[in-house]
């Protein structure tokens, strides 16, 4: 679909199948990422069509939710050019987790949340 779509907007993009950067030998100024982040004791406030027909593993992280934000925050550095900006969508909940575990990787981070149309904090931008 990525593709798919990329060809119709005339967008030349690289594509990289990669479990996180595994596989990822460039730098970038730009990272953006939703990533599972969903604890699974949340599957029953979710909608039932999402639980029954979108793949588990692309909705459910380890950790409440916040396995792949610390795997991130961890292995971004060999990725990341210096002064790079990191975009993250999260789940509704986690603002002050998602925050607290860039802020201890990096302190000096200028980190800014971004809500919803429901006014819920939905992304989180970090810039070193």
């Amino acid at each position: 679909m990525l593709k798919k779509n990329a060809i119709k907007n005339h967008v030349d993009i690289n594509f990289k199948h990669s479990d996180l950067f595994t596989n990822i030998n460039s730098k970038f100024d730009i990272i953006v990422s939703n990533p599972p982040y969903i604890s699974g004791d949340e599957t029953p406030y979710m909608d039932e069509s999402v639980v029954k027909y979108e793949p588990h593993t692309a909705l459910f992280a380890k950790n409440n939710g916040l396995e792949l934000y610390q795997r991130i925050s961890l292995e971004r550095g060999d990725v990341s050019k210096q002064n790079s900006t990191l975009y993250l969508e999260i789940g509704f909940k986690q603002q002050d987790a998602v925050v607290d575990i860039f802020k201890q990787k990096n302190p000096l981070s200028k980190i800014e949340t971004k809500q919803d149309l429901a006014n819920h904090p939905r992304m989180v931008k970090i810039q070193d």
